[in-house]
């Protein structure tokens, strides 16, 4: 019997990297040899007033993935509304997917995936476990009219899996038995990003090259970063250089400031592009509010590349003293996190054998395994 993987957040031919790291869970699950489908609905912005179609394919890892998709010029009102949901995704799995062959259903996101799932599992009469990505869920709860829907979905689904101790804590308040929580990571894809030791990476009197990645809008906050390396250039005798990946409004800002070290603008990069971009990087840099994991911060460290990063949301159970420094969110504060970070001799071959230890494929199947082992899948 198997796993029916339930997800709104998913890639699609247009949009590649959307809902990436729920996918890499999937073929976490999938490597780990728990028979497992995918179920993503693709809610998006259309010209049309409505229009439905659905795909079924076994994509490049061997998984049977199911696509419903649904353009429509109300998209956002559709996707709020889990009773309309629930329609559609019952009739697609009515008529497409043999209800013998499904034990469990495992939502991601709490709304409105995990919501419509809890609606869809009375019918067919599967388990119902959920994981949660969502740094937003517990606002979500607490504010939004369907909010009674996520706290009831939360204590009723028999197991729930948190990508970091931040979120489960966030969890918590709102089940019954907070024992059934677990924690299970993201997964770094580290046959793309593992230790590569470059020569330059240690001639560090010329030139210092840092590098950040994110969609740059808020919670990001590159502002600490960028004033503190501008400071840092002014008092030091060699070159700092800044790669910064990625699009988004805050990269406005920045441009507009005065700035005496050199930035690259290099835009969206795919996995491949940002490895090539790891290889000449001495350290990591990345500044927000608040973080239920880092991919980002994650696939850096599985490249050995030491991280100086907020102490926010889950980011400290990523960084410890052997492979970053935490910083918290003022100027200063930045600039003894970078100086620090530059005075620290770190052990990179060591940096990026832990992390791909714990974020690889295969320890987070291992991981998804014990999560499902108290029923049969």
């Amino acid at each position: 019997m198997g796993v029916l993987f339930f997800t709104f957040w998913y890639p699609t031919k247009e949009n590649p990297v959307l809902g990436i790291f729920i996918k890499n869970h999937a073929i976490s699950i999938h490597q780990s040899g728990i028979p497992i489908q995918v179920l993503a609905v693709n809610v998006k912005p259309s010209k049309k007033i409505y229009h439905i179609f659905s795909e079924h394919i076994m994509d490049e890892n061997g998984i049977e993935t199911h696509y419903i998709h649904i353009h429509s010029r109300f998209h956002k009102w559709i996707f709020s509304m889990p009773f309309i949901l629930s329609k559609i995704i019952k009739l697609y799995i009515s008529r497409h997917i043999e209800i013998k062959d499904v034990h469990t259903l495992h939502s991601n996101v709490l709304f409105p995936c995990g919501v419509v799932a809890n609606s869809i599992v009375k019918k067919y009469n599967w388990i119902h476990v959920h994981t949660e990505h969502w740094s937003k869920m517990d606002h979500f709860i607490k504010s939004h009219p369907f909010g009674y829907l996520g706290k009831k979905t939360l204590r009723e689904v028999k197991k729930i899996s948190a990508v970091s101790a931040f979120l489960k804590h966030k969890i918590i308040p709102f089940v019954n038995n907070p024992g059934k929580i677990s924690i299970i990571p993201n997964v770094i894809n580290t046959s793309i990003f593992n230790f590569c030791d470059l020569p330059h990476k240690h001639e560090t009197n010329d030139s210092i090259v840092f590098t950040a990645i994110a969609t740059w809008n808020k919670p990001k906050c590159p502002i600490y970063f960028i004033q503190a390396l501008n400071e840092i250039q002014l008092k030091s005798d060699f070159t700092i250089k800044l790669n910064i990946v990625g699009e988004g409004v805050l990269l406005d800002e920045i441009k507009a400031l005065d700035i005496n070290f050199e930035i690259n603008y290099i835009g969206k990069k795919n996995s491949f592009e940002i490895r090539e971009i790891f290889q000449s990087t001495h350290y990591f840099l990345h500044a927000s509010t608040i973080e239920t994991f880092s991919v980002v911060i994650a696939e850096s460290l599985c490249c050995g590349i030491p991280v100086v990063a907020s102490n926010v949301g889950a980011i400290p159970e990523l960084i410890n003293t052997s492979n970053g420094v935490l910083s918290e969110n003022s100027v200063d504060s930045w600039v003894d996190a970078i100086n620090k970070v530059l005075n620290t001799n770190f052990d990179r071959n060591l940096i990026a054998s832990e992390s791909a230890e714990k974020f690889n494929t295969q320890k987070v199947g291992d991981l998804f395994v014990e999560f499902y082992k108290n029923f049969e899948v």
